[in-house]
């Protein structure tokens, strides 16, 4: 049979809690995955014994009453999971503008630090951690507590970060720590965030900072033993060619790319908008939804690169170190060191995040792609030497992405990490589509893992009222 109430398109996390959440409700669902399993990024892979994390480091809202960690708990995907807080005193590190940054997590421990780098501030600091919980608060599905419909003020002023910090009063240098370290999170600088993104996504990570023990793997592994207890029909190796539209703009389905027909009453699609746009039939959705979703800027592309060594330096030990470079400041380096719990063969695995700026991509031949790696590799092993002189002779590279790797396992048109760029002046796509009955959700809703989930429960709660969301979770509060 490929009758279906509700056909879930991606099974990154946001497809993966769409799903499952469909079908604990009581929903016939079919999950389809271009990839030949799921959550291709949000796993790990093996190599030379070591385990490399490429998509999953740590998240804000993971503490015992964090709103991730209720989500996941409704789900019944927690109970699988071991969430493990990075050091409290120090859970990111930057430097920046010659200086280090160490951040504290917990609100007012996180003002009295910023307060002590940047003593003229603080009074801007002050109004600038009050509005961080003040959107937080006011917000469904930030804070469990209120209607999920609700949402605080800011989100329809479309004010920058960097507007609200200079009209508080706030030295530059706070605004390019904020807004530096803000920006390799979900990928848009100070003068292009709205206020209300940064907050919801950097105020959980101030309010607290986890991992989890087993990386990403852990979280697909919980996924995946969920969605096959309640039933979900999950389709992998298959991406979707068209999604079936008819005359009243209404989906009525998919068409695999072998050609194989799924119908369903609902749809909910976690591409990349300009994915969508492409599996659209033009003839079906107004030209205009089409030129949105083809409009909307992305986020920066990722090169990451993977090392063995024995030793992982203190300060990269437990908390990631972000290194900063330039008059506006672009990240140089970053040091993904919060899922390094594991050691196999008398090594640890260290992820190093950098920003892809060569502009070719898919641009290169294969041969020329394989020596580019090569070479942004070698580069990068140079810059980590440069700052932890100790690790000269001592870092084995494992292996390396470019962006394409990334589009090859996410289909993120230039290899995104966070698909969409969240500026002011581009208004981001909701879970509601201008085609009926197709609901959206993702990293062109919403950036990171827990805005991924969070994107997810609100197409769902559109679609249909989750009566026992609410009481079930406040049970926990």
């Amino acid at each position: 049979m490929n009758r279906f109430e509700t056909i879930v398109i991606g099974a990154g996390i946001s497809g993966l809690t769409a799903a499952l959440l469909l079908a604990q409700n009581g929903r016939k669902v079919a999950l389809v995955e271009q990839k030949e399993y799921l959550a291709p990024l949000l796993r790990r892979f093996k190599r030379d014994g070591l385990w490399c994390d490429p998509g999953f480091h740590y998240s804000g809202g993971l503490d015992e009453k964090g709103t991730l960690r209720l989500l996941l708990r409704y789900l019944g995907v927690e109970e699988h999971l071991e969430c493990v807080p990075l050091p409290s005193d120090g859970f990111d590190r930057l430097r920046l503008d010659g200086r280090e940054f160490v951040l504290p997590f917990g609100w007012e421990a996180l003002e009295e630090r910023l307060s002590s780098y940047f003593p003229k501030s603080a009074p801007a600091i002050r109004r600038y951690m009050e509005k961080i919980q003040e959107i937080i608060y006011g917000s469904g599905f930030l804070n469990l507590k209120q209607d999920f419909n609700t949402f605080a003020p800011e989100l329809r002023q479309n004010i920058s970060l960097a507007r609200f910090l200079r009209e508080a009063g706030a030295e530059e240098g706070l605004i390019r720590l904020l807004g530096s370290h803000g920006k390799v999170l979900y990928g848009a600088t100070a003068e292009e965030v709205p206020l209300f993104i940064h907050a919801s996504i950097m105020g959980l990570f101030y309010k607290s900072a986890h991992t989890i023990r087993g990386g990403g793997d852990a979280l697909v592994k919980a996924f995946k033993k969920r969605l096959e207890t309640e039933g979900v029909d999950i389709r992998v190796g298959q991406a979707v060619q068209t999604i079936s539209v008819n005359d009243k703009r209404q989906v009525t389905g998919v068409v695999l790319e072998n050609g194989e027909a799924l119908h369903a009453d609902v749809c909910i699609s976690t591409l990349h908008s300009w994915t969508l746009a492409d599996v659209l039939p033009k003839e079906k959705v107004r030209p205009a939804f089409l030129t949105r979703l083809r409009g909307l800027e992305n986020s920066f592309a990722p090169f990451l690169t993977f090392y063995k060594l024995k030793e992982i330096p203190e300060p990269i030990r437990e908390s990631n170190y972000y290194l900063f470079k330039g008059e506006k400041p672009q990240l140089d380096i970053a040091f993904m060191a919060a899922n390094q719990q594991a050691e196999f063969s008398g090594g640890k695995a260290l992820t190093v995040l950098s920003v892809d700026r060569s502009g070719q991509f898919l641009k290169r031949s294969p041969e020329t792609y394989q020596a580019y790696k090569q070479e942004q590799a070698e580069a990068i092993t140079h810059k980590i030497i440069a700052t932890f002189p100790q690790l000269s002779g001592k870092l084995e590279l494992l292996d390396a992405a470019a962006p394409e790797t990334l589009f090859k396992y996410t289909r993120s048109p230039q290899g995104s990490i966070y698909g969409i760029k969240p500026t002011v002046k581009q208004i981001n796509l909701g879970a509601v589509s201008s085609v009926r009955r197709l609901y959206l959700a993702g990293q062109s809703v919403q950036s990171g893992v827990m805005g991924a989930v969070i994107s997810s429960f609100m197409a769902v709660n559109s679609m249909m009222e989750l009566t026992d969301l609410k009481e079930r979770i406040t049970q926990w509060l």
